[in-house]
């Protein structure tokens, strides 16, 4: 464990509870953030553009958002949103392309960048976080509904 710690964990400057760095493992073979702009990239291959049709499906399925596939394929393409739930998909498909683009490294402000991009926007006011704040002002909990 020692060894992997010392060849390949990255620190970031983030902080766990016991203010410890957040380490990452650099991804060997896996997408890197060029892939994912090529996936974004309208091109004759319909697997990128199915590939990032179906994070976005996923990732709002899992606050029980039912997107219509239609809506994402024409954001997707450029189109301008007709309704809030295609601005989320817009939402999404921005958070796409802040994290593809190389300039952008994982930091705790770019993390909140992409937060607001993505969630804030689109919450009511009364959930969104405040602006002063970095992370969350409210307390909650992720439960299981079961």
């Amino acid at each position: 464990m020692q060894t992997l710690e010392e060849l390949y964990y990255i620190s970031l400057p983030l902080f766990d509870f016991w203010g410890k760095n957040v380490v990452y493992l650099e991804p060997r073979g896996a997408i890197s953030q060029s892939s994912v702009k090529l996936l974004l990239q309208l091109q004759n291959q319909r697997y990128g553009i199915k590939a990032i049709e179906d994070e976005i499906v996923a990732t709002l399925a899992i606050d029980h958002i039912n997107v219509n596939r239609d809506s994402v394929r024409r954001i997707l393409k450029g189109m301008a949103p007709k309704d809030e739930q295609e601005n989320r998909i817009v939402g999404l498909k921005n958070g796409f392309e802040f994290i593809a683009d190389p300039a952008h490294k994982i930091t705790e402000e770019n993390l909140h960048r992409l937060y607001l991009m993505t969630v804030n926007d689109f919450l009511s006011d009364d959930l969104k976080w405040e602006e002063d704040y970095l992370y969350g002002h409210k307390k909650f909990y992720v439960v299981g509904d079961r």
